[in-house]
């Protein structure tokens, strides 16, 4: 049995606008249970699986305004079965039965009901590794749906081969389809649309894992091929499906289905640990991702400007007895954008580096941690400032 609580009340400034007059502050609740029944015997295995979440956000975009105030649940059942069959072949078999829903003044009363039925198999033969699955779902949104997926490995010697591919569906959500309805007026914003065709894809991979003392070098080509991505999109009133609470001279990013947007990219990873006398111990993570998305509709829609075009990070790590000391950095270049109403910019740009040390006694483990090191002046969301350089330091105790 699983339980959590959680509680926060942050500002919500020109996360969602870039608009003067956002003085956005927001409080999210959130309370998540999970209860988890299992039975093993001999080469198989049963499980379901009870969880519901349950969620209050109220929302004010400024003193003037009135709050938007959205409740929202969820209550999923779910069963698998698992076998061993032979140390060469295993599968496993499931059912899904889920329920969403929102009450909220702004968003109207909706539900959402969902039904799954899936499995995967296992098969391994000397240096050949398959796994092919398969999950037909039942949704209120989209009606009934085949999602295939199949991975495979090959070994070599010290070189690992593999490749795999699938199809996956996403329908809108509440606010994608609803954001904005049930207002009296609105003057500007993210408009939902609930007209909104289901997003659909298929993904490819393929790539190798070179396999070495302390050492691993991984490298992975991707391609995802997605129709009627669902993204809001920059729409002037003329165009606006809905006009009943809007106003002719209006700024408004309303929810739409972008026809076709065509992801390819690599990912590069190199992974190093080396244990050395006196009780020392180094280890190196990096990696790399070169992304790069297209769509043949002319007018940009948020996060397809917006995602990463490179990202680097990088993490050192040494340890001397009880000392250990780390690095970490992300390099990230993107878009650059600007939004002069509220003077903010997202530069093309940055390089951020964080350290941290922690010393340890007994079941006690002290640190102090410099975030930014740097000082940089950097934002990941117009109008959302980051953090400059911030220390933290704490105590853990493991008993």
């Amino acid at each position: 049995l699983h339980s959590s609580y959680d509680s926060r009340d942050f500002a919500a400034q020109n996360f969602y606008t870039t608009f003067v007059s956002d003085t956005a502050t927001e409080k999210v609740n959130t309370w998540w249970n999970h209860a988890k029944l299992k039975y093993s015997k001999g080469k198989s295995s049963h499980e379901i699986d009870l969880a519901y979440k349950q969620s209050t956000d109220d929302y004010l975009y400024n003193a003037a305004s009135i709050a938007n105030k959205n409740k929202s649940g969820s209550l999923s059942l779910q069963y698998v079965h698992a076998k061993n069959i032979s140390p060469a072949l295993k599968y496993n078999v499931g059912l899904l039965a889920e329920q969403k829903r929102i009450r909220s003044n702004d968003r109207g009363n909706h539900s959402n009901n969902h039904l799954a039925a899936f499995g995967s198999l296992f098969y391994g033969i000397k240096k050949l590794s398959l796994n092919p699955g398969l999950r037909l779902v039942q949704d209120e949104n989209y009606g009934t749906q085949l999602l295939p997926q199949a991975n495979i490995a090959y070994r070599l010697n010290k070189i690992v081969l593999k490749a795999n591919a699938g199809r996956a569906i996403r329908s809108a959500d509440f606010t994608e389809r609803y954001n904005n309805y049930n207002k009296l007026l609105v003057t500007g914003g993210s408009i939902g649309n609930p007209d909104l065709t289901t997003e659909k894809s298929w993904s490819y991979e393929a790539g190798a894992d070179l396999l070495l003392p302390h050492v691993k070098f991984s490298a992975v080509g991707f391609y995802r091929n997605q129709d009627n991505v669902i993204d809001f999109v920059t729409t002037p009133y003329a165009n606006m499906p809905r006009k009943e609470n809007l106003v002719a001279t209006g700024t408004y990013a309303l929810a739409k289905n972008i026809k076709k947007v065509n992801t390819s990219g690599i990912e590069l990873e190199m992974n190093y640990r080396r244990s050395f006398p006196n009780e020392q111990q180094l280890w190196v993570n990096a990696s790399a991702s070169f992304v790069n998305s297209k769509t043949p509709d002319s007018i940009p829609s948020f996060y397809i400007i917006s995602h990463a075009k490179t990202l680097l990070q990088q993490t050192v790590g040494y340890t001397y007895k009880k000392v250990n000391v780390s690095l970490t950095s992300i390099y990230k270049v993107r878009n650059a954008q600007q939004a002069a109403g509220i003077k903010a910019a997202i530069t093309k740009n940055y390089w951020l580096v964080n350290a941290k040390i922690d010393y340890r006694y007994k079941i006690a483990t002290a640190y102090i941690a410099v975030n930014n090191l740097g000082n940089i002046q950097y934002s990941d969301l117009l109008g959302s400032k980051m953090p400059g350089s911030w220390t933290t330091a704490g105590v853990s105790i493991l008993l």
